[in-house]
């Protein structure tokens, strides 16, 4: 629920002090490590897309309102910078630079880096780290998407239906109800 998410991240109360060695030992046992490998994906041989324009526009187009990263831009000024054709072009130009690793090291690296709010569970001891990512990078990772959603889908077929299947959730009911009538017999 998005009101109880706002409400804790606006409440004193609930927000950790990432400073304590013991909130940041907590929260570190929770995230991922460079070294912790991710799960593969289907390749397609040659390296990312290029994205085009139009990618970028509708990448942009589908931003929401969401906070600032590590540059303070905000998806407003994103939308306001697509809307010149020059602004569009410069931004489609990033896109490619980041996705295809041909900026500096080091910025990509400070794009990738997320602002930590670490909030309490509450009654438990427990820590829930929330990690504030850069619009850019949201930019750049919703175009990868955009431009490889066919490659995605054709490796995750046919154990889901979820991702890039018209109709995929009420063949993914139907199917579940299909599977509990055959089975409710035998209970």
């Amino acid at each position: 629920d998005i009101s109880k998410a706002c409400t804790r991240l606006l409440s004193k109360d609930q927000v950790l002090d990432t400073s304590n060695i013991e909130v940041l030992n907590k929260v570190q046992t929770l995230l991922l490590t460079r070294d912790e490998p991710f799960p593969s994906l289907p390749h397609r041989g040659q390296g990312p897309a290029v994205i085009d324009v139009e990618t970028v526009k509708k990448a942009v187009a589908s931003l929401t309102n969401s906070s600032a990263g590590i540059t303070g831009w905000h998806s407003s000024h994103i939308k306001v910078l697509c809307d010149s054709s020059e602004g569009l072009q410069a931004m489609t130009t990033l896109v490619n630079m980041i996705l295809h690793r041909k900026a500096p090291d080091e910025v990509c690296d400070l794009l990738n880096a997320s602002r930590l709010i670490a909030l309490s569970k509450g009654d438990t001891e427990g820590v829930r780290p929330i990690l504030v990512g850069d619009i850019l990078m949201r930019v750049v990772g919703k175009c990868a998407v955009i431009a490889e959603q066919a490659v995605v889908v054709r490796g995750l077929d046919p154990l889901q239906m979820a991702v890039g299947v018209k109709g995929g959730q009420e063949i993914i009911i139907h199917g579940t109800r299909a599977w509990m009538d055959m089975h409710s017999k035998d209970h």
